[in-house]
């Protein structure tokens, strides 16, 4: 019931909010932009492998300095199967020293599960903003997890909470109005 449509409600909400994001920042020349949606439904999306992978290849293919990095980075670690969290973390670090501006986008650290958060994922991005790399902006969304707020309380950030903004509510409400408003919706009671 109430607990999953709020949930959905606030992830379709936030979504939103960062595909938004993403697309104008997208449209910003002279930065790259990477970005990573995590998703409860499909376990290849709640991976740090599968999040660190996906950033290289973002950045790979936006760039040619960092394709070369990636490149020599595989030569160097051919006898690797399968790279580990580890190498993918070092070769995004060496990836987000090249002098161009970047970017990150990580949508809904929450749908990241709890374990893999707390031993991985948190401390991973812990290692890259406090790497003092120039440039990097991390944007992240998540709902306000336990976990999730102990360890951003670390790092150095700004932090907005969208669930205690006034104005969110007001926004969420008439959303959610517009959208019971369509002609599928007038047989519902109030």
């Amino acid at each position: 019931g109430a607990l999953i449509t709020t949930h959905v409600a606030w992830s379709l909400t936030v979504r939103i909010c960062s595909s938004t994001v993403i697309e104008k920042m997208l449209s910003t020349s002279g930065l790259r932009v990477a970005y990573f949606y995590f998703d409860y439904r499909r376990t290849e999306m709640q991976t740090v492998t599968g999040l660190l992978s996906s950033l290289i290849y973002q950045l790979a293919t936006s760039s040619q300095s960092c394709h070369r990095i990636m490149t020599q980075f595989r030569e160097d670690n051919r006898s690797q199967l399968k790279p580990t969290r580890e190498l993918l973390l070092t070769c995004l670090e060496r990836m987000l020293r090249d002098p161009l501006p970047t970017t990150i986008i990580l949508d809904a650290l929450d749908e990241c599960p709890r374990l893999t958060r707390q031993t991985e994922l948190l401390p991973s991005l812990l290692r890259l903003v406090t790497q003092d790399i120039a440039g990097l902006r991390i944007l992240m969304t998540s709902r306000p997890e336990p976990d999730i707020r102990d360890a951003i309380s670390h790092f150095p950030s700004h932090l907005l909470k969208l669930h205690d903004a006034d104005q969110h509510a007001h926004d969420l409400a008439e959303y959610i109005t517009c959208g019971l408003s369509k002609p599928e919706f007038d047989g519902w009671s109030p």
